[in-house]
């Protein structure tokens, strides 16, 4: 039975509320849940499960001193190099690198709420108002916490302010008839056209035969 019970008008009182179901708040509840165990905790996300459908990748050495111990489940596969290829020129990097997907990632963090008696996890929650220490959610309920963190995103950026560029990708997971190549995975490869910025290719191996290609660019 979790600790943080509703009051007559559904209205809870926790320590933290994380407003949004994506990686921010997925790595922050992780870290909360093994530094602060009895830390009264809620995930708000207005989807059925977190996580979307992205797939994150990133190198190990992205990760603090101690950070393994509650990063380690969102580990679904690993690799411990990578290569490069800029146009003629091909680059192996003896690094590790890991990936996770939408659905492992949803299934750690909902198994690390469901464990712990102070977290919560509220999907098909909408929240209409967010404020310091108040979440106000669509159906009426109010969730007060001592800290809250609005990890929703950009909800809107005006051109006339933003000078900043775009990163924009589409990956597919894709089985292929053959032996994939390579056994490890190619972050970058720009051996495509370049119109619409710079753009490369990215391919991460999952097994033998399947594969996540993903087509990326930076623009304005």
């Amino acid at each position: 039975m979790k600790t943080t019970q509703p009051d007559e008008d559904g209205n809870s009182e926790f320590d933290y509320v994380l407003v949004g179901g994506g990686l921010q708040s997925g790595l922050i509840a992780l870290a909360l849940m093994h530094h602060q165990p009895d830390a009264r905790l809620a995930i708000v996300e207005r989807d059925r499960r977190l996580a979307g459908n992205h797939t994150w990748s990133f190198h190990r050495t992205d990760l603090l001193d101690g950070s393994e111990a509650w990063v380690k489940p969102l580990l679904q596969h690993t690799w411990d190099r990578y290569d490069v290829q800029v146009g003629t020129t091909q680059r192996d990097v003896t690094l590790g690198y890991c990936t996770t997907s939408a659905e492992h990632f949803d299934t750690v963090i909902a198994a690390a709420v469901k464990s712990s008696p102070t977290a919560v996890l509220l999907t098909h929650a909408d929240a209409s108002e967010v404020e310091p220490h108040r979440v106000l959610l669509a159906d009426g309920r109010a969730l007060h916490a001592d800290i809250v963190i609005d990890n929703r995103g950009p909800k809107a950026i005006d051109p006339q302010v933003y000078d900043g560029g775009f990163q924009k990708f589409w990956g597919f997971e894709i089985e292929v008839p053959a032996d994939w190549p390579s056994d490890h995975p190619r972050i970058m490869d720009d051996r495509v056209d370049q119109s619409d910025g710079f753009r490369f290719f990215y391919t991460l191996p999952f097994s033998s035969r399947r594969v996540l290609v993903e087509d990326t660019r930076f623009s304005d």
